[in-house]
């Protein structure tokens, strides 16, 4: 049914739009506005104070090129936990369908346990729409300049049915297709202009119809819209033909739909809505209040005084209509104001009276913008500012207001009322592209003042798709490690950090994740942290969807990390040869040496059943050719190098003459973790000359490895694969590595694939490699010229307060930039208790002690509700 009423106590207006096509909609005044959404971006403690000051700049660039009036809503919208949560238990298949869909219920209901009791802001987030007026094209007078008075009012005569519908208001209300098509030129004119300000995003039907219905259901549920993912909806058309050209008649009462409900406006200073929802009648209490004094002149940073109300614990839906006067016309009617009031004050003191003090106030007032007009050219904003809040009980609603009075106080002086009598006319402001009902509060503001409000700002993390990690101050973090590669970004991920910050944890949870989405991880576990894996993950070993292959010495495992049988690409095997004898015998590309251990692979590749101790033997043929009658002693000398790496006991793995099939190692589970036993990697800070034998054997298997991880990502491309590179500084710090590592990122990108490198210091990650990183996590450090250096890798500013920043994390702390590049402080929470006790790699006394501070806390914040629940029963009572 349409909008009602009881107890009304309102002033009548009709609603104002009456057709909406595209991101257009047509008022019915039949003005034309174009919808836009305002691109979300980073800001918080971590940016420069320049960087802040720059994106000042831009915002106001942007507004200084709207040439009329706009109309922007930044609106608070409510991530609906259990709607997420059905999506992702719909993705749920495999082998892991049953335990994966426990997992997100559970992990449904833990959060729905936090942020679904009573109204949370901690699970909003701010989206931010423009609406900008289409003026009319030159020909919009063309129906004046072809039907006068006369012509009019003959057609009447001789069609009575006409005045009979124009009476009744039952005509279908009509618009030129030329008018229509020149909005839509007018629209792509100021997309263009605008998008190289900032980045902004055409809306459609269905951000339209949200925008028009959502006011009617705010705080009760999310409205449902006809527009689905495959079919918009926008009102019924039809054409028509009027004076010779085409029209396009529609049927306004289909747009009156969206606004059922009913409201009760009979207090003064609130709104009731109630709807229908989930069988039962639901109330919601509106109230809204505008600035009449926007107080001193805002500093930037620190007064960013619109996105700082993003942060009170309750949802805030503003509104910012502006009318823009060019800096002439502003000028002009300044100079008028300015003189009326002079005019004023000289009857005054010719009448021998004083002058009242808000008359002065207002004549330097206007003196000092007079002078601030004539020296810049800017335009002048004529500026509404409203805000609307919302509660089921009243009396909340009533303090909640006072609280953001208090607050904008606080922000520069900025006086915020509530106007008693206006509610129903500030409802209607929250409609894009409405009329200014209220005329009492209006600013005249320069760009920047409005530019200053920071609309769009946020510190989110994360994205809308995944499963829950953790939180950045108290909001939820999702990530989905495969989505990347759906949007075309980067899925690769680093953890970086000193030890004991938390670093494994967080891989290990990312791991786990990419199993329950169905996708498959390859885990190289250098010091066999995650042995007793099966143990803890009972879920997945019952059902066979976790191994630990644990390589060693033993007669089974001989020739097992052999290039030529663990990789079934010859090419690829060949090249991994090279690389890994190369390494061994401390030769450069440039070098003969190099070339001869080429020419060895080789041969031994175009030969059955090549193996890699078979170019060994190679090298040795080669080092006796003659050329003329000088022997290649160089590949003698090599050969007796490599040699010496055969007599290590694990070296059997790579060189190995087992006359015998060797079988590969299976990947068939959703986490395969691979261990080699004896493995001796170097400490991160020891220089590659003064490595032992043992230490650099163990980084050459390190090559093989990771060549493996390429070989992996091969596999079938319908689900997300992530290789795990625990100790990547062990192979990313040699050329060879690079390459690999490379390879790794930018060909999985491609195949639905990535991989996630776990070191100490972020410049271990080369930077062609870093540039190709979607997430980063940092973890804490103590070390200032690594903090340093992690700063540098996430684009930030060496600052006191950054440096800091990742100085004081604690446990389980990070600082995260996600795929769209947004930087926070992030905290993780594995949630089950199990996984926790899995994935914790640190020493058991550690984690006890740690165990026992986390029980205290917890036992603390338990005190303190009780003591604030008490606090309230004795105000109550």
């Amino acid at each position: 049914m349409a909008i009602t009423s009881k107890n009304i106590n309102k002033v009548k207006i009709e609603f104002p739009i009456q057709y909406f096509e595209g991101n257009i909609i047509i008022t019915q005044e039949r003005e034309a506005w174009a919808i836009y959404e305002i691109a979300s971006f980073n800001y918080n403690d971590h940016i420069s104070d320049q960087r802040k000051i720059d994106r000042l700049l831009s915002i106001t660039s942007f507004l200084s090129i709207i040439g009329d009036k706009f109309h922007i809503l930044w609106l608070p919208e409510v991530h609906d936990i259990r709607s997420h949560h059905e999506q992702l238990r719909n993705r749920m298949k495999g082998p892991l369908k049953d335990w994966g869909t426990q997992y997100i219920k559970s992990h449904e209901q833990y959060l729905l346990d936090i942020y679904d009791s009573g109204i949370n802001t901690n699970n909003v987030k701010y989206k931010a729409y423009i609406a900008i007026y289409l003026p009319k094209g030159e020909n919009h007078d063309l129906v004046d300049q072809v039907e006068n008075i006369v012509v009019e009012a003959k057609k009447i005569w001789h069609h009575p049915k006409r005045l009979f519908e124009m009476i009744s208001g039952i005509n279908e209300p009509e618009i030129y297709e030329y008018e229509f098509q020149d909005y839509l030129r007018r629209e792509n004119q100021i997309f263009d202009r605008l998008s190289r300000k900032i980045k902004i995003k055409r809306g459609d039907e269905a951000t339209t119809e949200w925008l028009l219905k959502r006011n009617f259901w705010w705080g009760i549920a999310d409205p449902d819209l006809r527009s689905t993912k495959t079919r918009q909806w926008s009102p019924s058309k039809r054409k028509g033909l009027r004076n010779g050209l085409a029209t396009m008649l529609y049927d306004p009462r289909q747009v009156l739909t969206l606004t059922e409900g009913e409201t009760d406006t009979s207090h003064p200073r609130r709104i009731m809505i109630t709807q229908p929802h989930a069988a039962e009648e639901k109330n919601i209490y509106h109230t809204y209040l505008t600035i009449s004094d926007l107080g001193d002149e805002k500093d930037i940073p620190g007064q960013e005084w619109l996105y700082l109300a993003t942060f009170l614990p309750f949802p805030i839906e503003m509104s910012v209509k502006v009318e823009v006067l060019e800096h002439k016309e502003a000028l002009s009617k300044l100079g008028k104001k300015r003189l009326e009031i002079d005019n004023q004050i000289e009857n005054i003191r010719e009448a021998n009276a004083n002058v009242p003090k808000d008359l002065q106030d207002k004549a330097e007032s206007a003196h000092y913008l007079e002078g601030e007009y004539t020296t810049r050219k800017n335009p002048t904003f004529l500026t509404h500012i409203t805000f609307g809040i919302h509660h089921t009980d009243p009396h909340v609603l009533r303090s909640n207001a006072k609280i953001l009075q208090d607050h904008f106080k606080d922000i520069g002086n900025i006086q915020v009322v509530q106007p008693a009598g206006d509610q129903w006319l500030l409802f209607n402001d929250f409609i894009p592209g409405s009329p200014r009902y209220v005329s009492d509060y209006i600013h005249r503001i320069p760009p920047e003042t409005l530019a200053a409000a920071m609309i769009g700002a946020t510190q989110e993390l994360g994205d809308d798709t995944g499963i829950y990690i953790g939180t950045t101050g108290r909001k939820p973090v999702y990530l989905d490690p495969g989505l990347p590669s759906q949007i075309n970004r980067s899925p690769s991920i680093t953890f970086t950090g000193t030890l004991g910050g938390g670093k494994s944890v967080a891989t290990n949870l990312v791991s786990y994740i990419v199993a329950m989405l169905g996708g498959k991880v390859l885990m190289f576990d250098p010091k066999d942290e995650r042995t007793d894996w099966p143990n803890h993950l009972t879920e997945l070993s019952d059902i066979g969807e976790v191994q630990v292959v644990t390589l060693s010495s033993s007669v089974e495992d001989q020739g097992k990390l052999d290039p030529f049988v663990m990789l079934k690409d010859l090419e690829s095997a060949k090249e991994a040869a090279v690389e890994v004898l190369s390494y061994y015998a401390a030769v450069k590309t440039d070098s003969i040496e190099y070339s001869y251990i080429s020419r060895a692979v080789k041969r031994v590749a175009d030969r059955p059943e090549p193996r890699l101790y078979k170019c060994i033997d190679e090298l040795y043929v080669i080092g006796t050719e003659t050329v003329g009658t000088k022997t290649r002693s160089e590949a003698q000398i090599s050969a007796e190098i490599l040699d010496s790496f055969k007599e290590l006991s694990f070296a059997k793995l790579l060189f190995a003459d087992v006359g015998k099939e060797i079988k590969t190692i299976n990947l068939d589970c959703a986490i395969n973790i691979l261990q080699i036993q004896e493995l001796v990697l170097p400490d991160p800070d020891t220089l590659k000359e003064n490595y032992s034998l043992s230490e650099k054997m163990s980084i050459g298997i390190m090559f093989i490895i990771s060549r493996f991880a390429n070989q992996f990502l091969l596999q079938d491309k319908s689900y997300f694969k992530l290789s795990v590179f625990e100790e990547a500084w062990s192979f990313l710090n040699t050329t060879g590595g690079k390459t690999i590592g490379n390879k790794n990122v930018r060909t999985g990108r491609s195949l639905n694939g990535g991989g996630a490198f776990v070191t100490q210091n972020p410049t271990d990650i080369p930077n062609d490699l870093a540039t190709n990183i979607g997430v980063k996590f940092a973890f804490r450090d103590s070390d200032v010229d690594k903090i340093k250096s992690t700063l540098s890798y996430y684009g930030l500013e060496h600052t006191q307060e950054n440096i800091d920043t990742i100085r004081n994390l604690e446990n389980g702390q990070c600082l995260m930039q996600d795929i769209y590049g947004r930087i926070g402080v992030m905290t993780f929470d594995v949630v089950f208790e199990h996984l926790f006790e899995c994935f914790d790699t640190r020493p058991k006394e550690n984690a006890e002690e740690d165990a026992k501070t986390d029980e205290m806390a917890i036992l603390e914040k338990f005190q303190a509700f009780h003591d604030s629940e008490m606090a309230v029963e004795g105000d109550a009572s």
